[in-house]
C-alpha cells in the first residue's frame, strides 16, 4: 500500500510542475535535455524571461540625435530617421513615442544594408512613394509575464528591414527583439509617457528570427 502511495504522490508533483524533460542530440552528437512546459503560455513566459536572465555584455545603442518626423500614410504611421523610415503596425503604435524620442531608432534596427546589391536593385522596392531603406514594425507590446523591478519596462516586438536584394537573399519572416528601458525615478504606478522622459536603454537584443 505505501509504494502506491509513493507512486500517486510522485506523479501529482510531475504534473503539478507543469513540464516534461525530453532527450534531444545536438549536431555534434551531444546528447542534452530539455524542458517541454505542458501550457503553451508558461513556455513563452519562460523564453522571454531568459532573455533578460542571460544577457551579454554588449553595450546598448545610444540615443539617436539625427533628425527625426513623424507622419501617417494609409493609416499607418511612419517614422523618419534621417534615410531610414519605420512603419508602425497593428497596435505597435501605441509605442511611438518610443521611437520618436529616440531611444530606439531606424538606424539600430535596420539589418539589410549590406544585402543591398546596387542602386538600380535599391530602386525597385517603393512603398508608397518611399524607395529607401525601411524597417517593418509588428506586435510591440510591454512584456507582463516577466520579472522587472519598479524602474523598468519590458517590451519585445518584430521587425523586419527591407531592401534586401538580390531576391535570391531573401530571408522571410521577422527578426524578434527586446528591449529594456530603465528610469531610475519610476515606480510601478508611472504611466509610459512619464516614464520614457528620462529612460534610457539598458538592453536591445535581436534574440531570435522568426520564420
Amino acid at each position: 500500500m505505501r509504494i502506491y502511495i509513493i507512486i500517486f504522490v510522485f506523479c501529482l508533483l510531475m504534473q503539478s510542475c507543469g513540464y516534461r524533460w525530453e532527450s534531444a542530440l545536438t549536431e555534434d552528437g551531444e546528447k542534452v535535455r530539455n524542458r517541454v512546459y505542458k501550457k503553451l503560455a508558461v513556455a513563452e513566459a519562460k523564453r522571454n524571461q531568459s532573455v533578460f536572465n542571460y544577457r551579454d555584455s554588449t553595450k546598448p545603442p545610444p540615443k539617436y540625435l539625427g533628425t527625426i518626423t513623424s507622419d501617417t500614410i494609409h493609416n499607418y504611421t511612419f517614422i523618419q530617421f534621417d534615410s531610414i523610415r519605420v512603419y508602425l503596425y497593428d497596435k505597435s503604435s501605441d509605442f511611438k513615442e518610443i521611437f520618436t524620442s529616440g531611444l530606439v531608432s531606424g538606424q539600430t534596427l535596420y539589418s539589410g544594408n549590406n544585402l543591398i546589391a546596387t542602386d538600380t536593385a535599391k530602386n525597385k522596392w517603393d512603398i508608397w512613394g518611399w524607395k529607401g531603406k525601411t524597417v517593418f514594425i509588428g506586435g510591440f507590446e510591454l512584456l507582463t509575464n516577466v520579472k522587472s523591478k519598479p524602474t523598468e519596462r519590458r517590451f519585445k516586438f518584430y521587425a523586419e528591414s527591407y531592401p534586401r536584394q538580390p531576391p535570391l537573399l531573401y530571408v522571410l519572416g521577422d527578426d524578434a527583439y527586446f528591449l529594456e528601458l530603465t528610469n531610475d525615478k519610476a515606480t510601478r504606478k508611472t504611466d509610459l509617457h512619464t516614464f520614457l522622459k528620462n529612460a534610457n536603454v539598458t538592453l536591445l537584443t535581436l534574440a531570435w528570427h522568426e520564420y
